[in-house]
């Protein structure tokens, strides 16, 4: 099973990865912005700054390179994301 390093403002904490990669952080209490769950809106996107990810469907919504929308992905490798 892949882990998911998640940085924060209050230091970092490392969570199982199951599952999307919103449905990972929203079971380890983590909260991150989204709004459709399926990769058009890009509200949750988010800073990946280590590691692979993988997406169900290729989504519609913008992610730069070093970014990831995570209600459609799930962790390939071992990650870290800065949610700061």
């Amino acid at each position: 099973m892949n882990t998911i390093t998640v940085v924060s403002q209050t230091g970092s904490q490392i969570i199982p990865s199951i599952g999307s990669l919103l449905e990972s952080l929203e079971k380890s209490g983590v909260t991150v912005e989204s709004h459709c769950r399926e990769g058009f809106c890009g509200a949750c996107r988010i800073k990946k700054t280590k590691g692979e990810v993988e997406y169900f469907d290729n989504p519609i919504g913008y992610a730069g390179e070093n970014e990831v929308l995570v209600c459609c992905s799930k962790a390939k490798t071992d990650i870290e994301i800065d949610i700061r």
